[in-house]
């Protein structure tokens, strides 16, 4: 039942989502960032902080910033999940037993988006 509803949610996000909407969309981008004065861009896009890598300590606040009860995203996964497994994390490396840091994974996959880019067969880009 879960994967029904699952298949069905990506189903919603994913509607009309085609090659003229992605031209469209990219033409209405370039339309806009032509409206930004010149005074007001970037002089060096690569060099600017945004482009540093994401902390682990920003990660955390986003999660423990986001509300509770609110909807998964794509993946499906709600913050609650998110949340109860860094709290396991948590409650485990405070005894010295091993654990999985999912902070520290969600903290690797955005820098290596924020590096890479996603590729267009992930159903992300």
């Amino acid at each position: 039942m879960a994967e029904v509803a699952r298949k069905y949610h990506d189903n919603l996000q994913r509607a009309n989502t085609q090659d003229t909407e992605a031209t469209l969309r990219h033409a209405t981008i370039q339309s806009n960032l032509d409206e930004i004065p010149e005074e007001q861009k970037m002089t060096d896009p690569p060099l600017c902080p945004l482009n540093d890598p994401i902390p682990e300590s920003d990660v955390n606040e986003a999660l423990y910033s986001s509300k509770a009860g609110s909807a998964a995203g794509i993946d499906g996964i709600p913050y609650e999940m998110w949340k109860t497994l860094h709290e396991a994390h948590k409650k485990k490396r405070l005894i010295n037993k091993p654990s999985f840091n999912i902070l520290g994974t969600l903290t690797t996959v955005f820098d290596d988006v924020q590096t890479y880019g996603v590729t267009e067969k992930s159903n992300f880009a």
